[in-house]
């Protein structure tokens, strides 16, 4: 988090402490706290310095802000800038540890992966090469990456221009965190191109469903480029679902965002709401954000749905091919579907409430009256 953003928070969570703070505000706030431990840091000392100080209650805000950056120099908290912080620990790195840096440098031609089924997650590189994401790695060649198998974080740079792939097969998902502690959560069968550079604007292209927590930079736009349009940022958490072929949905949790279709059509959505472009134009709807962002909990939830709509999650989640009568394809359920559960869970609960009947040879399903 940089200075900038990092005054942001504070304003807003000293407008809180007064009352002052919107609807929308609260729920940008609220989804902050949640989801950032820095802003929760500042939220934590903020606090405790207005509640140990009684300052006059028509002080202004940058005068409370004023006397709050010396109350953080006596607890000694460090406000270093991130990019700061980050040369120095290369510094350390370099002069002390070069065994640890032999071991974790990325080598071109190293572990590559052949072309054929995904064994995991994989980051395809500017530079052509392939890196299987499924153990503690470093990558120095392309910026500063470091990765595990469950989260990608862009440290550095990359000096150069060319975008990278981040790729999710079925069964898995990923989380990518840029420089600036934007966070992308990426969901099963789901691709996300973006570039590691320090241009004007962030620009990613997703094919599949993920959501954004972007943090507020006005002098850095985040777009969201996708098959159909594109959702333009400042700061704001949303899901983008592109699995349906021309009905993407966006969903936004906190904050304000633009959606343009690729005839240049704009919509803009407020928290609460989703966003679908459908025969030429915008529709906007409200949602329940709880229930469109449980796949990052692995469930998903469908309401009088048919089967024939059911299954691409059965078939993301668990890898099964799916095979449908025409009947049973337009049988319509209500039901949760439980990733971290074996899937025979759902086929046994379709069998009781539906009559449907059902036969699994290894990863193939066959499901008919």
């Amino acid at each position: 988090m940089n200075n900038e953003q990092k005054a942001y928070y504070e304003g807003l969570i000293l407008r809180n402490y007064y009352n002052e703070l919107s609807p929308v505000e609260q729920i940008e706030l609220h989804s902050a706290l949640q989801n950032y431990s820095q802003v929760r840091a500042i939220h934590n000392n903020l606090t405790q310095f207005l509640q140990k100080n009684r300052l006059p209650d028509k002080l202004e805000q940058q005068a409370v802000l004023a006397e709050y950056e010396k109350f953080e120099h006596k607890i000694d908290i460090q406000r270093v800038d991130r990019r700061l912080w980050m040369v120095a620990a290369s510094v350390i790195l370099l002069a002390g540890a070069s065994i640890a840096f032999f071991l974790f440098r990325h080598i071109p031609g190293g572990d590559k992966v052949a072309p054929g089924p995904l064994a995991g997650v994989q980051l395809k590189l500017s530079d052509g090469s392939t890196q299987l994401l499924d153990k503690d790695i470093m990558i120095a060649n392309n910026g500063f990456i470091k990765a595990n198998k469950d989260t990608l974080t862009i440290i550095d740079h990359a000096t150069g221009q060319g975008m990278n792939e981040l790729i999710v097969p079925a069964t898995y998902d990923y989380t990518l965190v840029l420089m600036d502690g934007s966070t992308v959560h990426l969901n099963a069968d789901s691709k996300l191109r973006f570039a590691n550079d320090n241009s004007n604007s962030q620009e990613v292209y997703l094919e599949g469903e993920a959501y954004f927590e972007v943090m507020p930079n006005a002098k850095r736009i985040f777009y969201v480029h996708y098959p159909g349009g594109t959702v333009k940022v400042l700061g704001t958490s949303f899901n983008v679902n592109t699995y349906t072929r021309g009905q993407p949905v966006t969903v936004l949790v906190a904050g304000k965002v633009d959606l343009i279709a690729q005839d240049s059509s704009h919509a803009q959505l407020t928290p609460g709401n989703a966003g679908i472009y459908v025969a030429g134009k915008w529709q906007i709807e409200p949602v329940d954000t709880m229930q469109a962002l449980a796949w990052r909990q692995g469930i998903q939830y469908f309401d009088n749905a048919p089967l024939i709509d059911i299954i691409p999650t059965i078939q993301r989640w668990f890898n099964m091919k799916v095979e449908l009568s025409a009947a049973a394809a337009e049988v319509k359920i209500t039901t949760r579907i439980n990733k971290h559960r074996p899937v025979t869970e759902f086929l046994d609960m379709l069998s009781t409430t539906s009559g449907l009947k059902y036969n699994q040879q290894e990863n193939i399903i066959s499901i008919h009256q």
